[in-house]
């Protein structure tokens, strides 16, 4: 399904949408404000909102948590002399069943199907704000990190959120707004952790990725052969994006080189499908629209 970036329209602020029964489904195609973060709903993977602003910026948006904060309360009343009454065995045989209607074979239809997880992993579902964020230098240095992070609410960098699950070692962190970042356990602690000596660490074969789950599900569909990840040289000197969108190799020049876009800093360090991912030092990473950005900085 092709979306159409239409950023002349109003945007829809949130709140009118969660209340629909067909959310996050009717979001898409949408040019919606989400605390501030104006931009149209490209994509719903499972129940995370992929919004792309009008200069590229691509933020993901949990559906749960954008129901919990922008949803109206609804209250639910018994009627005063209500008094359920159960049916004569009898009658609950003899009664032909009602086939279904139009509107519910089409709910059906359209219902995606859920594959059960063989080992989930735990979700926190009550995000609390109320409390000082602690600094992720607290918890780095400890034996039990990244666990010992679920469900605090953690400072990493300047971005303050709530851990609500860690999927191997990766750290899926939602601000108050909604917004869901994640973050590589061991690149947070080589950043904020104390030194462990070498015969103690036990690292996997493989380097492990700072994505989503969500994110990691759209990469294998639109990327069925993905690309080794560059060598992340932190060492290099800076260049602002306009360096590269405008060259006719774009994006496959930009790979490995750090870049600046629009004050976000971090290396090239994957080309998935039409997106650029900048990967930051502290383990961030954020996906930019290719075209998005030839058309503002390739000028």
């Amino acid at each position: 399904m092709v979306i159409n970036k239409d950023f002349t329209l109003t945007p829809i602020p949130i709140s009118e949408l969660v209340a629909a029964q067909d959310f996050p489904r009717c979001a898409l195609g949408k040019l919606v404000n989400i605390g501030g973060f104006t931009g149209v709903v490209m994509e719903i993977v499972k129940q995370s909102l992929k919004v792309t602003s009008q200069e590229g910026d691509t933020v993901s948006y949990n559906a749960n948590g954008l129901r919990k904060i922008y949803a109206p309360k609804l209250e639910v009343t018994t009627p005063v002399n209500f008094h359920p009454v159960s049916a004569p065995a009898e009658s609950i045989q003899e009664k032909p069943q009602t086939p279904p209607n139009e509107q519910e074979v089409q709910a059906a239809a359209v219902a995606p199907a859920v594959e059960p997880e063989p080992a989930p992993t735990p979700v926190i579902h009550t995000l609390n704000f109320d409390r000082p964020a602690k600094p992720i230098i607290e918890f780095a240095s400890r034996p039990d990190f990244p666990k010992c992070t679920l469900g605090e609410l953690l400072n990493i960098g300047g971005y303050a959120g709530v851990v609500v699950e860690i999927v191997k070692q990766s750290l899926k962190v939602q601000s108050v707004e909604g917004r869901t970042m994640s973050f590589n356990a061991i690149g947070l602690r080589k950043l904020y952790g104390t030194e462990v000596t070498p015969s103690v660490q036990h690292f996997d074969a493989m380097p492990v990725r700072s994505i989503s789950i969500e994110e990691r599900l759209e990469e294998i569909e639109a990327a069925p052969e993905p690309k080794a990840e560059v060598k992340l040289d932190y060492t290099q000197p800076v260049k602002v994006i306009r360096a590269f969108a405008g060259r006719r190799d774009f994006p496959e020049c930009a790979l490995g080189q750090f870049v600046d876009v629009r004050g976000f800093s971090g290396i090239v360090a994957q080309i998935v499908g039409e997106s650029l991912e900048l990967r930051a030092e502290d383990g961030t990473t954020r996906s930019y629209d290719i075209e998005g950005l030839r058309k503002i900085f390739g000028r």
